[in-house]
């Protein structure tokens, strides 16, 4: 069952990366919206389907409220927040090279975003 859950959090993963990536783009292309903004909407639109695939999807979570979407929400924060010092970490304190540091931390941020919403989120 969890092998299931990681490919199907994987895929929306991926789909919300793809959708994000695609957003921004086009808000700051066609929009002309400064980056920062573009990124931000970018996140915020992959967030909001990664949500919505996640519940329905991968964890088949029949409930949808607002404390599970505020978990969800919450999570994603933290994670961000943790990725983001780890890479200070890596890159600032041990002179890792920033691409290969980014790595690490795609890789504990998508661990801690499955435990949180597998666990505290969606959980049954």
């Amino acid at each position: 069952m969890i092998s299931s859950q990681i490919f199907k959090f994987l895929s929306v993963g991926f789909f919300c990366t793809i959708l994000n990536y695609l957003c921004f783009f086009l808000s700051l292309h066609l929009f002309e919206f400064h980056f920062l903004v573009a990124s931000g909407l970018g996140y915020i639109f992959g967030l909001l389907f990664g949500y919505y695939l996640n519940r329905v999807w991968t964890f088949q979570s029949v409930t949808d409220s607002f404390k599970q979407k505020m978990r969800y929400i919450f999570t994603y924060l933290f994670s961000l927040t943790t990725g983001l010092i780890f890479l200070q970490i890596l890159v600032g304190n041990y002179g890792l090279a920033t691409e290969i540091a980014n790595i690490y931390v795609i890789l504990i941020t998508t661990l801690l975003n499955f435990l949180g919403t597998k666990f505290w989120v969606f959980h049954k």
